[in-house]
């Protein structure tokens, strides 16, 4: 039975309508929060984040330079070359008769100027009944290959090239939380992503990870910090429901900037204080800045050796603003790793159906559960 659309047609509607209602709301919060990014004494905020930092609710971005300063991107390098990673995975299936999943990451290199040249390839590679490599934790273990993979690649650049080095989504994993207990977490960050920072920081790359639409607060929730009438912001114990900051209801970073920025600029510099990084980064911080790349305004993260090197964040800037107009809209390596990545609905059902011929064909067991068999028959 196909979706009943007449239902949901009106229940669309009423969403629309609450989301139109809300919109006026909004728009003055925005407003209010423009003048508090504009008006902030940054010195004195500084100290009341630090005093606040442990007793906040919500995750609160740190200062590194003037709160809402704007920075020009400087000429990009007519030649330089982009490399990127990225991963798609296949889960355990309990439905299915092996225990076993595949991590695919895709890689690309894509030299510009006087040589222009790509390389594009991909690497499958198969887990066979790994006890915990399953769900949040496969996940988690293909976001470390990518970083693996990509630290890798670099080695294969030149230190006194232009180069970057981009990944998608977050540098901060967070699926580690309530998880770090776990030994093999602890040798993924160790022997893995930790592992991949300190090649990528010795060779110099100038690394970054890049969000599309982010949904994050931190520097949304600065500016709560700073209109806290109390010395610090400790909402559980200090606050009822009807709190002053309620004000900046329904803002996220990515309003403020596209009030702030003009196309190909980019924000201050904040860094991340998420409690991941403080416990098991070691001298690997994240930073952060957002970027108007015209389309949208993203944001891109940077290790602690990029956000304290003028000459790597200008490289940054310049050489993820120009992947941007390349890539239409969004960085050209990244999609490009990503198509060498991605697999498909076939692919995963071509995946299942070889493990079964090959059980079958060397006389083992190759059952699979009735609820499988049932989806994979046609019914009259």
């Amino acid at each position: 039975m196909s979706l009943d659309f007449d239902q949901v047609a009106a229940q669309v509607e009423h969403m629309v309508s609450r989301i139109k209602a809300g919109e006026i709301e909004r728009e003055h919060n925005l407003r209010y929060a423009l003048d508090v990014l504009k008006t902030t004494d940054v010195d004195v905020l500084e100290a009341k984040i630090e005093r606040s930092i442990s007793t906040c609710t919500w995750l609160v971005a740190g200062l590194h330079d003037a709160l809402n300063h704007t920075y020009k991107a400087t000429p990009c390098p007519s030649d330089y070359t982009a490399i990127s990673t990225d991963g798609s995975h296949i889960d355990v299936d309990r439905h299915m008769p092996a225990r076993c999943c595949l991590i695919n990451i895709g890689t690309a290199s894509i030299s510009y100027g006087d040589n222009p040249n790509a390389l594009l390839s991909n690497q499958p590679e198969m887990f066979v009944n790994e006890p915990f490599l399953e769900g949040n934790l496969l996940g988690l273990k293909r976001a470390v290959d990518e970083c693996l993979a990509l630290a890798e690649l670099s080695q294969e650049t030149p230190q006194s090239s232009s180069a970057l080095g981009l990944l998608d989504g977050t540098l901060i994993l967070w699926g580690i939380i309530g998880l770090e207990y776990i030994e093999f977490v602890q040798e993924l960050l160790a022997d893995g992503f930790l592992k991949a920072m300190d090649k990528m920081k010795k060779h110099r790359l100038p690394l970054a990870s890049y969000i599309s639409y982010p949904r994050s607060t931190d520097v949304a929730n600065i500016l709560r910090v700073a209109i806290c009438p109390f010395e610090t912001a400790n909402c559980d114990v200090k606050c009822s429901n009807d709190t002053k900051c309620s004000a900046l209801d329904g803002i996220n970073d990515r309003d403020l900037f596209t009030d702030t920025l003009v196309v190909g600029q980019r924000s201050a510099i904040f860094r991340s204080q998420s409690r991941i990084i403080k416990d098991h980064y070691r001298e690997h911080a994240i930073y952060f800045f957002y970027l108007n790349v015209g389309d949208e305004i993203a944001r891109v993260e940077v290790p602690a050796w990029v956000a304290e090197n003028n000459n790597l964040m200008e490289k940054v800037h310049s050489m993820v603003l120009d992947q941007c107009r390349r890539g239409h809209g969004y960085p050209a390596v990244l999609t490009e790793a990503h198509e060498q990545a991605v697999l498909s609905g076939s692919d995963r059902e071509q995946f299942w159906r070889l493990i079964e011929m090959l059980l079958e064909k060397n006389d083992l067991p190759a059952n699979t559960s009735a609820k499988s068999r049932s989806k994979r028959t046609g019914w009259i």
